[in-house]
């Protein structure tokens, strides 16, 4: 039901009013289609687009799939240059025990500050 109105005022060219229904949506869990929905419309919107991959991040129960998410926030905020935020999210990660290989792979290759490196977890192995 949310994700069909998202994607009514996306359609419609009212993306400012599917944004302030995800704003007042809180915490709550949005569904697949509305996360499909607004990764859609934050295709060229790399905040956005973090946002709402965090977002769906705090909702998922299983670790494996809630660092896949992440580690795709990660990605975004890379490709945006935003080495705070990217070390932030990378703590967060570490915090929550969410470090995979795949996330030690990114770090490797992106390059990390040593401000995330302080929480970095082992590696694994």
């Amino acid at each position: 039901a949310l994700g069909e109105v998202l994607w009514a005022f996306a359609h419609w060219g009212e993306v400012g009013a599917a944004r302030a229904v995800f704003e007042r949506c809180g915490e709550e869990a949005l569904g697949r289609e509305a996360y499909s929905v607004l990764l859609r419309m934050a295709r060229r919107d790399c905040n956005a687009g973090v946002k709402v991959l965090r977002h769906m991040g705090r909702q998922l129960g299983p670790p494996g799939l809630k660092a896949a998410v992440l580690n795709s926030a990660l990605l975004r905020l890379h490709r945006q240059g935003s080495r705070a935020g990217s070390d932030e999210l990378l703590r967060e990660m570490s915090v929550q025990s969410l470090w995979t290989p795949a996330t030690y792979e990114l770090v490797r290759r992106l390059g990390s500050s040593t401000e995330a490196s302080v929480g970095r977890p082992p590696a694994p192995g």
